[in-house]
């Protein structure tokens, strides 16, 4: 028996072995009640989640994920894996798992080897994770603004950008075979189903539950029910208090740039107002690329759609790779210190994907593929509401 049959049983017996239900001690306090009380009061507004504006619907499916983390939350990287194959889960895993989250997993991982090796390794899942999080329309905080502009909730909506993303995570996964470093063993990198910092060891209601809500989203298309349907679930379940460690945790960061960003759309006009919404919903066109370099996560809720959804997604998808800042979630992963290596190493990257997937889209989708794939799902990214700058 070879070394792959052999991982491969030793994964199918650490399946097999997976309990049933979680272990760990469930938690009624007051924090959870309140919680409770706040879903009660959703169920008024339950009917209403498409009347709300782009960057309040996105604020409450950033809450709704976050908090599916928390409850949810028992993911470490298995001992063994090889290094190629880490990018290619942080893409993919991005897509239905806040990219925050796969981050912070990696950043608190202890690499052994050259400390240069180690940072472009990073850089590698980083732009993974950014750029792979678009192959569904909630996967990433800074797309998700842009396809509610569009009416953009369906499933497969974003799937004609996962031959560029299947591409670059490949080019990624080549790259890190030939780091010279490897896992050192910590409570991250599990060996035995253990969780990452000492959590539960992962169980068939923490799969369960994840596949339930995220299918309820993609069914429902209404974040204020599945935030409503959470939130309800957590609390009787007893896990109230890991929804809202989940919440502050992952996304406490991107959530006060999204709050920021509602108030400067519904704030009086003010010198700094008039100011930063001329930097980030006045530019139309390639000229994007300024604020976005800025932050995507800004830009992306304060832009002012055009009606030419693919061209700015391509932006929007270049520009969060150029610094730490332009993602926000870089800011986790690297300390100021090392941008420079980050730049370095994601620079030639970035510009690889704009030409990989701005060919693809103008030269092999808007040609030969569009009008076929549209005529099987036939919903077009078809801009609905314009932003309300005032």
């Amino acid at each position: 028996m070879n070394d792959s049959s052999i991982e491969v049983e030793r994964t199918l017996t650490k399946i097999k072995t997976l309990p049933l239900f979680k272990a760990e001690e469930r938690k009624w306090g007051l924090e959870p009640l309140i919680f409770l009380l706040i879903g009660f009061v959703l169920l008024a507004y339950e009917g209403s989640a498409h009347s709300l504006d782009v960057v309040s619907e996105t604020i409450i499916l950033v809450v709704f994920l976050a908090g599916l983390m928390g409850v949810t939350r028992s993911i470490g990287i298995p001992l063994g894996i090889p290094l190629s194959a880490i990018p290619v889960v942080c893409g993919f895993g991005s897509m239905f798992m806040d990219s925050f989250l796969i981050l912070l997993l990696i950043s608190r991982t202890n690499f052994e080897g050259e400390i240069l090796e180690v940072l472009k390794f990073k850089t590698y899942c980083t732009i993974a994770a950014l750029v792979g999080g678009i192959g569904t329309y909630f996967g990433e905080v800074y797309m998700l603004p842009l396809c509610l502009k569009y009416g953009m909730r369906e499933w497969w909506c974003m799937l004609p950008f996962w031959p560029p993303i299947a591409i670059l995570l490949s080019v990624l996964a080549f790259l890190c075979s030939r780091l010279k470093i490897v896992l050192a063993a910590t409570p991250l990198v599990r060996e035995n189903g253990g969780g990452a910092h000492g959590a539960a060891r992962l169980s068939w209601q923490d799969i369960g539950e994840f596949c339930f809500f995220i299918a309820l989203l993609l069914y429902t298309k209404n974040p204020i029910l599945c935030i409503l349907s959470l939130t309800l679930w957590s609390c009787f379940s007893g896990q109230g208090d890991d929804l809202i460690k989940g919440v502050w945790d992952v996304d406490r960061a991107v959530l006060g740039l999204l709050v920021f960003a509602l108030l400067l759309v519904h704030a009086p006009a003010f010198v700094l107002t008039d100011w930063t919404l001329a930097l980030f919903s006045k530019s139309e066109g390639w000229y994007v690329f300024i604020p976005a370099f800025a932050n995507s996560v800004l830009a992306g809720a304060l832009l002012s759609a055009t009606g030419d959804f693919w061209t700015e997604a391509l932006i929007l998808s270049t520009a969060v790779q150029f610094m730490p800042f332009s993602s926000l979630v870089g800011l986790m992963v690297f300390k100021p210190k090392e941008w420079l290596s980050y730049f370095k190493t994601a620079f030639p990257l970035m510009v690889f994907w704009f030409v990989l997937c701005g060919t693809y889209l103008f030269f092999i989708w808007k040609p030969f593929l569009e009008e076929p794939f549209y005529s099987v799902f036939e919903k077009r990214p078809a801009l609905v509401e314009a932003a309300e700058l005032h």
